[in-house]
């Protein structure tokens, strides 16, 4: 119930003030950074070079599958374990997949 200068606090009496807003203001999402989104762009193209589903792949590194998409999406930076458990399900090195990342942002500047 929104409150009008005109209205009454039911227990005290005194004048209700009104709302600053009435609606709330809309979340911005911030843009991710080039090279979380290099990332996500390398391990998909890696997991559909092996023809991976995303569950597949969640249960190959021992996680979820949201943790795949989110990965994938730009919307959850990867931690250590993660690039190890990533790379050693694609066969290679932790850095070598970070390296891809690091190219995969210079082409798409």
């Amino acid at each position: 119930m929104l409150w009008t200068n005109k209205q009454v606090h039911p227990h005290r009496g005194l004048p209700m003030p009104t709302p600053a807003r009435k609606t709330p203001r809309p979340r911005r999402r911030r843009p991710a950074p080039t090279l979380l989104v290099a990332f996500g762009v390398v391990i998909r193209r890696l997991r559909l070079e092996l023809n991976l589903s995303q569950q597949e792949l969640a249960h190959e590194i021992g996680s979820d599958m949201s943790v795949v998409s989110r990965l994938e999406n730009a919307r959850h930076a990867p931690s250590l374990g993660h690039i190890e458990a990533l790379a050693r399900a694609f066969g290679v090195e932790a850095s070598e997949l970070l390296q891809l990342a690091e190219e995969e942002a210079k082409r798409a500047l």
